[in-house]
């Protein structure tokens, strides 16, 4: 009888039907296969960032100094990227944040050729840590224009809504939409999740609503290691239609209070309508 675990590659052979010869010839010609299956599937990753012209470093957050003791912690989140063809010409380009104050962050449109190049000054979504930092980005066409926009998640600023204006230009709508929650969120994922054919944006936010640069106090920790329930708030902004949303995340009892640090939307149960998915921090996950 043959056992055998293509995972790890080595066939065990136990003594049974089969003669030594013959079992011998069938492992040896098993093996040989296996060998050059690997050969076809096998892979490896290259780092190109450098001949791509990507190769930035991450600007990592600095807060009050009160919290110095903690700041490596503090400041180990906000490395965030998210793609999409903004410019419709069919290929994938790339927002990547920095979280630095007064530091850049980046937009690599895709030049077909291996490379890219940085346009977020041109385009309007480079200087967006001027107040506050910048914690996560999500690409989202919640107009139904055809062209995707972008969601900024923030620290201690209001998050900003970019409307494409086809053209490689983004315009900043965040007022009129009313999509400037300040609760200070790690995440966000926009989904559709009243089936209307409208975008809807849920915001996964982490400290209570405090500015992390100007700390009156620094009891704005989480109460407990397991069970913490004093974070931000999190917010599902409903889309109307006409460029504003709503919050009705308390009304539909989904604006938990856990650390919230991603979200993630899925039609878990097969019921043809989204469900999301919380990964809360110093808690439990929450569906």
């Amino acid at each position: 009888m043959l056992k055998y675990s293509a995972q790890a590659g080595i066939g065990l052979v136990t003594v049974g039907a089969l003669g030594l010869a013959s079992r011998s010839s069938w492992l040896s010609k098993l093996i040989d296969q296996q060998q050059a299956g690997n050969a076809w599937t096998s892979f490896r990753l290259r780092d190109i960032s450098r001949r791509a012209g990507v190769a930035v470093t991450h600007q990592k957050v600095v807060l009050d100094h009160q919290l110095d003791n903690i700041m490596p912690w503090m400041a180990s989140v906000g490395a965030a990227v998210a793609a999409a063809d903004y410019n419709n010409d069919g290929l994938i380009d790339v927002f990547v944040s920095s979280s630095g104050h007064n530091t850049a962050c980046h937009l690599f449109h895709n030049n077909g050729d291996g490379t890219f190049t940085d346009v977020a000054a041109q385009a309007g979504v480079a200087n967006l840590n001027e107040e506050g930092g910048v914690m996560d980005a999500v690409w989202g066409d919640f107009d139904n224009d055809g062209w995707p926009d972008l969601y900024i998640v923030k620290w201690s600023a209001p998050n900003r809504l970019f409307r494409n204006n086809h053209n490689g230009t983004f315009t900043d709508v965040t007022i009129p939409s009313g999509t400037g929650d300040r609760g200070n969120g790690n995440a966000a994922i926009w989904f559709d999740y009243n089936g209307d054919g409208l975008l809807d944006l849920y915001v996964g936010n982490y400290f209570p609503p405090v500015d992390l640069w100007r700390l009156h106090t620094t009891l704005i920790m989480h109460d407990d290691f397991e069970h913490a329930r004093n974070g931000g708030h999190n917010v599902l902004y409903r889309n109307n239609g006409n460029g504003t949303f709503t919050n009705v995340a308390p009304e539909l009892g989904i604006d938990d209070p856990g650390w919230t640090l991603d979200v993630g939307a899925c039609d878990l149960f097969n019921t043809g309508h989204l469900d999301i998915y919380l990964a809360n921090d110093f808690g439990q996950d929450r569906i």
